[in-house]
């Protein structure tokens, strides 16, 4: 049995920091007017890709280290060059010095998120696609369309943007990443995402479009998505969802259970 315990909320926080970083390098590479940049702080990363992108943020502080208040000073100084708030997702699991130090600075909780996770057995099978769907690996040359297809199913999460477009289409180069599309009589439903390293599979970027939803989509992405990690050996899997979320029940569905509820703090 996998435990929810320190070492897996290590894992994951770990796993969640690289992924931001590798994006935010594949954006920078693609768009340079963008200055997307990050910085190794408080035994985490803190990413920037805008001011409004879902990536300016920091990842995995106190997760292996004590965050002392030269780590916070130099993260905040780092967003505020950029004109950027700063937020912070933390894991409860963090040391106790990194929310002694929000405290004392004044951040403010802005979200709450649940990670959940599951193990892949060995010769799992999963939920079989519906008849009247088809799911594929989305090509180099569709990129783009899998983020505007993103983007928009997240329109009522997050303000649709070319920034945002712009960075979802990052997510391609984090290593291991694959991209989902999802079609329902020949149209373009939904898409989703995994990156698969080191024995573990992120799920993320998921979202349907809103003539779509209520039909499966989600359900068949998920086990799309962890047939996928199960063949290229995979045995742990985690996927990131707001409380009480649609997309939580979907998760819960496909056999996740909650880790550790996130909170993110900010700071203007």
């Amino acid at each position: 049995m996998q435990f929810a315990d320190l070492a897996l909320a290590q894992r994951i926080e770990a796993f969640e920091a690289e992924s931001g970083r590798a994006c935010t390098e594949a954006a920078a590479a693609r768009e340079p007017a963008m200055g997307a940049a990050w910085i190794r702080v408080g035994g985490g990363w803190a990413a920037f890709t805008g001011k409004d992108s879902p990536i300016t943020q920091a990842v995995g502080l106190g997760m292996a280290r004590a965050v002392e208040e030269a780590d916070i000073e130099r993260m905040e100084a780092f967003y505020r060059e950029r004109g950027a708030a700063t937020n912070i997702e933390t894991c409860p699991l963090a040391h106790s010095s990194l929310f002694e130090a929000l405290g004392r600075r004044g951040y403010r909780v802005t979200e709450f998120s649940n990670v959940l996770y599951r193990t892949i057995e060995a010769g799992e099978t999963f939920d079989p696609i519906p008849e009247e769907m088809t799911l594929r690996r989305a090509g180099e040359a569709e990129r783009m369309l899998w983020s505007e297809t993103v983007a928009r199913g997240f329109a009522d999460e997050i303000p649709l943007t070319p920034e945002l477009v712009s960075v979802l289409s990052a997510f391609a180069d984090r290593p291991g990443a694959q991209l989902w599309l999802a079609e329902v009589g020949g149209e373009v439903a939904g898409g989703a995402a995994v990156a698969i390293a080191d024995g573990m599979a992120g799920l993320f970027g998921a979202a349907t479009l809103p003539g779509f939803r209520r039909r499966g989509v989600q359900g068949a992405f998920f086990s799309a998505r962890l047939a996928e990690a199960a063949v290229r050996g995979a045995a742990l899997a985690y996927t990131i969802a707001l409380p009480g979320s649609g997309s939580h029940r979907n998760a819960e569905r496909a056999g996740f259970r909650v880790a550790y509820t996130r909170v993110k703090f900010m700071r203007e």
